[in-house]
């Protein structure tokens, strides 16, 4: 892992891209948010959320199975509910979180605040404990891994 800890001044251009990239994700998650607590998946007469193709299809869980009703538990204000429906999720929201606030500096301040870059290692390492994630979850013994039902 290798984090940056310098101030670097972004030019136009990255500072443009930062404030378009800063307003998709901040429309996508005024969707989000209006459609999840105006229209809660399993809410009476709401069908319209897909199902996951792979559960469908083989029965089994993928490794985003749950993702959906974890958002809206974030939405909800139950952070900790998240865990109970994908664990992996769960992980990543300080992440995400991070993410957002660092668009949100690059677009406002046109700086560019503390990075940290992975080693190729270490994202194959996350890819490793995806998959492994997505084998457990699917085997008995480890049901605590499964989403809950709606």
């Amino acid at each position: 892992m290798y984090i940056n800890f310098n101030k670097v001044q972004l030019d136009k251009s990255e500072i443009l891209e930062a404030k378009k990239n800063f307003f998709i994700v901040f429309i996508a998650l005024s969707i989000l948010i209006f459609m999840f607590s105006y229209y809660p998946i399993g809410g009476e007469g709401v069908d319209f959320y897909p199902p996951c193709v792979w559960l469908s299809l083989t029965d089994t869980y993928c490794a985003g199975c749950g993702s959906m009703r974890g958002v809206q538990s974030v939405i909800q204000g139950d952070i900790l509910g998240v865990s109970s429906y994908n664990i992996l999720l769960f992980l990543a929201l300080p992440y995400l979180f991070y993410s957002f606030i660092v668009v949100g500096i690059k677009a406002f301040t046109g700086y560019r605040p503390l990075t940290i870059l992975l080693t190729r290692n270490e994202i194959l390492f996350i890819v490793f404990l995806i998959v492994l994630f997505w084998i457990l979850r699917n085997i008995p013994g480890f049901e605590i891994l499964a989403p809950n039902p709606i």
